[in-house]
């Protein structure tokens, strides 16, 4: 069901959730909202990666033309 990249970009987005939340209450809150920014590029990184691979892998695999110009069928 899940794959091992979504595994790690789940547990990178958590881990840096979690830390955030550590550096807002024991640390730097400047620093806490920085770290907490990491979050929705890791999760927006993990989107674009799978959207890449879909047209990669979907699109282009089932509409491949071969070599007189014809789609494959």
């Amino acid at each position: 069901m899940f794959r091992l990249f979504d595994i790690l970009l789940l547990t990178a987005a958590t881990l840096a959730f979690g830390l955030a939340g550590y550096l807002f209450v024991y640390s730097d809150q400047m620093t806490a909202l920085f770290v907490g920014l990491w979050v929705p590029i890791i999760l927006g990184f993990g989107i674009h990666i799978k959207l890449v691979r879909i047209v990669h892998f979907v699109l282009y695999k089932n509409f491949k033309l071969n070599e007189n110009g014809e789609e494959n069928g």
